[in-house]
């Protein structure tokens, strides 16, 4: 999948920001924002795989924090998938995705 465009990457951008403008929030769902926000964060600057790792160490957090939520087990191997490398053929973050 190609990464997305600077001008998909400033809308990300500014939607986080409203989004944690929002001060009434289940700590959960602030979660979540927090863990995409770290995908946008500094995006001009910091490469795509970087930003990637980072949200799918925010999702394993997340998904540690609510063991019983299966939508924060999704979004964390979706995040897997996300941060994979190409280039890895032992393929260690796509087989970490079936143990959630």
């Amino acid at each position: 999948m190609a990464p997305p465009t600077p001008a998909e990457l400033q809308k990300g951008s500014k939607a986080i920001n409203l989004a944690k403008a929002i001060t009434t929030k289940p700590d959960r769902e602030a979660g979540y924002i927090n863990a995409i926000g770290l995908f946008y964060k500094d995006w001009n600057t910091v490469g795509h795989q970087a930003r990637c790792v980072a949200f799918e160490n925010a999702m394993e957090k997340l998904q540690a924090s609510y063991p019983n939520y299966k939508e924060a087990a999704i979004f964390y191997a979706l995040s897997l998938d996300a941060a994979a490398s190409p280039t890895d053929k032992t393929y260690v973050k796509q087989k970490k995705q079936g143990q959630y």
